[in-house]
Formats: C-alpha cells, structure tokens, sequence
C-alpha cells in the first residue's frame, strides 16, 4: 500500500512538474545597460504571478501557461510588454519621465530592499562624499576637521566614530582600515567620486556577517557603474574660491571606433590589392568586369578612375 502511495504521488508530481516553467531574464538600461534592481515582471492574464528582480538585474518566474507573457515596469523607465526566449533573455527598458502613477504599493514577503537606486540618486545630486552618506536612512555624519579627514558618523543610535561601527565597501572593496590612529576601522572615503556611483546597498544592526567584524551598527555598500552612457567634462566653481573639476571618458567605446576605422582601413586595403592583381594579371579581363558589373561596388571611385588609366595603357 506504502509503495502504490508512492508511485501515485511520484505520478502527480511528475505531471504537475510538466505543465510548470521558470522564465529568466536579465532587466538592464537600454542606454548604459546597467541592470535595474527592483523592476518588477508580472504575467499577464495571472492573478499575483509577479517577481522583482534582484541587484544583478534576474529575475525568476514559475508559470503554467504555454505561450505566457509578460510586463516589466520600473519607475523612471518606460512599459515593456514581451514573451520569454529561451535561457536567460535581456530585456531593456528605455528611460522615461518620472511618474508616479506607476508607483504600486504592495506587500511582497520574499522582497528585502535595502537600496538607495539610480533615481533617488539623480533627484538629490550628490557633489561629495559627505551627501553620499548623508542620503542614508537614519546616518548621520558630523565633520570637525574640514577637508581631507573621514567623517564622524552616527548611525542607529551608535557613535560610530569616524568608521569603528560600521562597514564601508566600495564594489566590495573594504574602505575601513583595520589600524588607524584615529580608532579602529577608520573609513575615509574622499577617493568616491559621487557621479561615478550607480547604487548604494546598506543595512542597520550587526545581522549581515558577510560584511565583517565591523558591522557592529550597520554597512554601507557602494557599487559604482561598469560603464557610462557617453563621455562627460565639467567645471564647477562656487564661494570661496572652490573650483571642481570632472571628467569621464569612455575608454570602451573609444577603442571600439578606434578598431573599426583600422578594420574598415584593412578591408580596404585587401580590395586595393586584389583590384591591381586583376589589373596586373589581365587587363583586357579587368574591362570586361568592369563593364558586366561584376566588380565590388566598395572601391574608391579615385581608385576606379586611377584603375581604369592603368588597364587602357597595357
């Protein structure tokens, strides 16, 4: 009787397994192709069949349907509405003005946010280090030195002094010192360039280990973009006689353009070389194909007009 039991529920879980599917994806930026955190993917014609996707951008979705679709929405971003390929499919969403009607509230028990996003960033321009810390839920930072000194930081009702208390990271990169004059785990984060930042993770209490021993009243985690939409030069001046200066160069996209031109220069190059072997070799050839069409369209009309002087003087 214990064994029939056990093919019937191995039977039904078999059929019920078969008409069930994972979608997974990847939601980025159609413009910096950054992944978007926290953009939400439903199923249409489902009722609460939705998922958030995480910081890399994936997201998991179980359905039943055949033929299922689905809805992406991020705040900031415009609607996509697509089906699922297979294996991992990236869908880019394009920026859009910010609305708040696409703002839903909903209670998702699984979804722990604990991210300051892109947008909250570009509403409250940052210009230093001190209003990157400051936009931090319940920190607080003090500066009684001026310039060029780490920051006293207070943070859930703990001095943290100038980083004792809590963990600074940028791309996973430890900021605190481990032995500092000024107290243990000295956290001077001067070097953070403010526009260079895509996200900020962060979290209160010592409940996270993977941040270390000096998560004692909560982390601090910056990530920074893989790579920016275009190349920026800026001047700033203001009272006192400050002046700041910023630039941003896409290296990448440089390079690339630098590679076609010597590709497109190459290919060139090969024609030219195969023009005048046909030249050398036949001229009378030469005419012929050139007259029947049968000749790439790709050389230079100078080197056309260059190769046609050439064959009519054998």
């Amino acid at each position: 009787m214990l064994k029939l039991f056990l093919f019937l529920a191995l039977l039904f879980e078999g059929f019920f397994a078969e008409g069930q599917q994972i979608v997974h994806g990847i939601v980025v930026d159609s413009i910096s192709h950054q992944p978007l955190e926290a953009a939400t993917v439903a199923e249409n014609n489902a009722t609460n069949n939705k998922t958030i996707t995480d910081q890399q951008g994936r997201f998991f979705l179980k359905t039943t349907s055949i033929d299922p679709s689905f809805t992406v929405n991020y705040i900031g971003y415009k609607s996509v509405v697509c089906k699922p390929g297979t294996g991992d499919f990236v869908l880019k969403l394009s920026p859009d003005a910010l609305n708040l009607k696409d703002v839903t509230l909903q209670v998702v028990s699984t979804a722990v946010l604990r991210n300051i996003s892109k947008i909250d960033l570009d509403l409250k321009p940052v210009r230093n280090t001190q209003e990157l810390l400051r936009i931090v839920p319940g920190l607080f930072i003090a500066q009684h030195a001026g310039g060029g000194k780490a920051e006293q930081i207070f943070l859930r009702g703990f001095d943290c002094d100038h980083g004792t208390d809590v963990q600074i990271s940028v791309d996973g990169m430890p900021v605190n010192m481990v032995s500092h004059a000024h107290g243990q785990g000295y956290a001077d984060s001067h070097f953070i360039i403010p526009e260079t930042i895509s996200n900020i993770d962060f979290g209160a209490g010592p409940y996270y280990t993977q941040h270390g021993n000096l998560n004692t009243a909560g982390y601090v985690s910056f990530s920074t973009y893989n790579n920016i939409p275009q190349s920026r030069v800026q001047l700033e001046a203001g009272s006192f006689n400050t002046i700041r200066t910023l630039a941003m160069i896409d290296l990448l996209k440089m390079a690339q353009r630098f590679i076609n031109k010597i590709l497109t220069a190459l290919t060139c190059l090969e024609n030219t070389i195969s023009l005048f072997q046909i030249i050398r070799s036949s001229p009378l050839r030469f005419r012929l194909l050139k007259a029947s069409g049968m000749l790439p369209d790709r050389f230079p009309p100078a080197l056309w007009k260059g190769a046609s002087l050439i064959a009519l003087d054998p």
